[in-house]
């Protein structure tokens, strides 16, 4: 998977990564954490910023809630302390009960804010634009400073995703061609 990666960026991988952990010694944590960016992280970063290339607007979240009940303990109990990938699929379409989750009170909130933002991209191209949202959705644009992504929880909020996630400038640098 890393086999074209130079020797100084795979320390910078592997110095990141290790980090992650902190004093857990859980290692699993950081090959999840490499996993998610890889996959999922730092090629959407990548494709968001191609769109600006070709002057499309963008809008970019991370979903950050971590669910009240994990309803995948047995075919993901890793996810049941952390948000994971697919989790705000049932907020986006308010199906909990079709999938036998107990949502709370916050969680109906959530789900609520993510139709609306939602709905209103399918009905204007702009989220911010149409039913009631609590805070401005942000167009992505690259920046180290400013918020140009959506953080979905209780308190959504924009922010900066890029400074977070300064290691997809490794990634991108090579492709993600060498990680199907």
């Amino acid at each position: 998977m890393l086999d074209s990666v130079d020797d100084q960026r795979f320390k910078k991988i592997i110095t990141h990564y290790n980090e992650t952990v902190g004093d857990s010694n859980d290692y699993r944590i950081a090959l999840v954490n490499f996993l998610t960016d890889t996959m999922f992280s730092c090629p959407n970063r990548f494709f968001v910023r191609n769109q600006k290339r070709f002057n499309v607007t963008s809008y970019f979240y991370k979903y950050s809630h971590i669910n009240s009940a994990n309803i995948y303990d047995d075919i993901k109990p890793f996810c049941s302390n952390s948000h994971c990938h697919g989790d705000e699929i049932p907020y986006v379409f308010n199906s909990f009960k079709e999938i036998g989750y107990p949502a709370t009170e916050e969680e109906e909130k959530i789900s609520h804010m993510m139709s609306n933002y939602w709905t209103n991209f399918i009905m204007t191209g702009d989220p911010n634009i149409g039913y009631h949202v609590p805070v401005r959705w942000p167009t992505y644009e690259p920046s180290l400073t400013a918020d140009n992504c959506l953080n979905i929880n209780s308190n959504a909020k924009p922010y900066n995703f890029d400074k977070e996630f300064q290691i997809c400038d490794v990634f991108d640098e090579f492709g993600y061609e060498s990680f199907k």
